[in-house]
């Protein structure tokens, strides 16, 4: 790999991305899909985009919007060109509170976007102001029509207007929460079937803009990973997991055993985005709760429950592919992981863990589940789904009737959710909203952030 870093008062950096033997035109490469902001930190941003093959050099110059011509020294790093053609730009030592602009360009050709190319630094809000407010897009299930690949009959992809409503949706980040490409039959059989899949998902021209416009967090489900319902006996899992690496963004990608979890801050808030697929065992058929079927896997776990206690921030979202709460979900659900669910919700009491709340994808509805027998404070299941994929009616099964579902919440259609984080001290609160297609809320319900911890009587 070669790289050159240039500096003349803004600064830029020069990747070669492939390989001189598979040079086949003098001409100039092109970007197929991106940019996509990744993260923006205080002090750090990454940007992500995927070049066509022949690309020999790929260039990224970043600038304050403020003073374009600003001489500061600055140090790029870049994280690796793990596939043939995607690209990471490690953006370091930014200034904080800052927005930034940047520009591509590839084999010295300037590229153009019909969409803006900025972001923001965070600001250091801490021991100084109180939290800031903010908002973010969540949602999972992701199908986008590929008539070659696609069941026969009825495609099953719906329309990917919604990703219009999205990007027209006001928010700080967008978190993705698994079932994001859908891997088809003849993707999952193949490692280059695989990334067939990501680069045709990643370069749908409605995901350009909305990609570009705010940070991009991302977990995976069985249909980013391989197979249907699949887990760790899947024989390409190493390779689905490169790949997940190579298109998503991340300071840090799961721990040594593998795996690709993560965390982040934003404002008061702590997120832990959980790995559901590379670790996980068949369900357990036994009620017996030391039956150690594996979900989480136990580095993983550990991982999560030190990061729980150590956590100080107000909102603790844990974010997973599956549903974890639901009883009445019973096979892709926490819940069903007998061992490890019990030694999680455990842990969260007896460490009187404040503000957890889960997030989950998968279920082609959106509802919300509240357990009041956890902790001693509710617990909420926030799913959210589908984007784009089909649609299950879970009013004409059992589910129908979960007394643990909050009234109302139970929307089967296309959505996504739009969670709001505002207000100070006991007013603070939490907000979620499912959006139609059209980016229309159709259901809204608040939760106090106060209502989210154990009372000082019962410390």
């Amino acid at each position: 790999m070669l790289m050159k870093i240039t500096h003349s008062g803004i600064f830029s950096l020069l990747l070669s991305v492939i390989p001189s033997c598979f040079f086949t035109s003098s001409q100039a490469g092109n970007v197929t899909a991106g940019p996509m902001l990744g993260y923006a930190e205080h002090r750090e941003a990454q940007i992500w985009l995927e070049v066509s093959e022949d690309t020999r050099m790929a260039e990224l110059t970043c600038f304050p919007l403020s003073d374009k011509k600003k001489n500061k020294k600055k140090q790029l790093n870049i994280t690796g060109n793990n596939g043939p053609r995607a690209v990471k730009f490690t953006l370091s030592y930014l200034e904080m509170n800052t927005k930034y602009g940047y520009e591509i360009s590839l084999d010295g050709k300037i590229q153009t976007f019909p969409f803006p190319c900025e972001f923001k630094t965070k600001v250091l809000w801490e021991h100084r102001t109180l939290p800031p407010d903010f908002k973010f897009l969540f949602g999972s299930c992701l199908y986008l029509n590929d008539s070659l690949y696609d069941r026969p009959g009825i495609p099953y992809g719906k329309s990917p207007e919604i990703l219009q409503s999205m990007l027209q949706t006001s928010s700080d980040f967008i978190i993705w929460g698994g079932d994001n490409v859908y891997l088809r039959e003849a993707d999952y059989s193949s490692v280059s079937g695989m990334r067939y899949r990501y680069s045709k998902n990643f370069s749908h021209p409605l995901l350009g803009p909305l990609r570009a416009s705010r940070c991009n967090f991302a977990i995976w489900d069985d249909h980013d990973f391989g197979p249907n319902d699949s887990g760790k006996e899947f024989r390409l899992r190493d390779s689905s997991l490169q790949i997940f690496k190579e298109y998503w963004c991340a300071t840090a990608f799961g721990g040594s055993h593998g795996g690709n979890y993560q965390s982040f801050k934003w404002a008061d808030a702590e997120f832990f985005l959980l790995d559901d697929r590379y670790f996980r065992s068949p369900p357990e058929a036994s009620p017996d709760s030391e039956k150690k079927g594996e979900f989480l896997g136990n580095e993983q776990l550990e991982w999560l429950e030190n990061s729980l206690t150590n956590s100080d921030a107000s909102i603790k979202f844990i974010v997973c592919g599956s549903q974890v709460i639901n009883p009445m979900n019973n096979k892709e659900c926490m819940r069903n992981y007998k061992y490890e669910y019990n030694r999680l919700m455990k842990h969260i009491a007896d460490s009187k863990t404040k503000g957890v709340i889960f997030l989950s994808g998968d279920r082609h509805f959106s509802e919300i589940i509240k357990d009041t027998t956890i902790a001693a404070y509710p617990v909420y299941d926030i799913t959210c789904s589908p984007i784009t994929s089909g649609v299950f009616h879970p009013e004409k099964t059992k589910e129908g009737n979960n007394p643990m579902r909050i009234a109302g919440s139970l929307y089967a259609s296309q959505n996504f959710a739009l969670i709001s984080v505002s207000g100070s001290g006991k007013e603070r609160a939490l907000k979620i909203e499912w959006k139609n297609t059209l980016g229309e809320s159709v259901f809204a319900h608040e939760i106090p952030i106060n209502s989210l911890k154990v009372s000082q009587s019962e410390k």
